[in-house]
């Protein structure tokens, strides 16, 4: 592998249409090959720290509906033990006279 100093180098002659040697074209080919797997590396971790702060997004989203859901369910569970309690001291008040209808 050639150095960075070295592969500018031949990149700007190469560019500038400057006559390469084989060895030379060979070293600049190598140095152009590192520079794709690692802009193709650093590609593939952007792309996972981005999809982790999606999934990091996402979940506390979750968490805030279910924080939620969960509060919901118990203002739904205190009216519930409300009437229950109501429809006890109706039936307790009717001294039983009435009798549990289904519907």
């Amino acid at each position: 592998m050639i150095t960075d100093d070295l592969g500018v180098a031949l990149h700007q002659r190469s560019a500038l249409g400057q006559p390469l040697s084989d060895e030379e074209r060979q070293q600049l080919q190598a140095w152009y090959d590192e520079k794709d797997r690692e802009e193709a590396q650093m590609l593939r971790l952007s792309s996972t720290a981005l999809n982790l702060a999606e999934m990091v997004i996402q979940m506390r989203q979750m968490i805030a509906l279910i924080t939620e859901l969960t509060r919901q369910n118990n203002v739904i569970s205190k009216q519930n033990e409300s009437l229950l309690a109501e429809i006890v001291a109706l039936r307790h008040q009717l001294g039983g006279r009435v009798s549990t209808q289904p519907g």
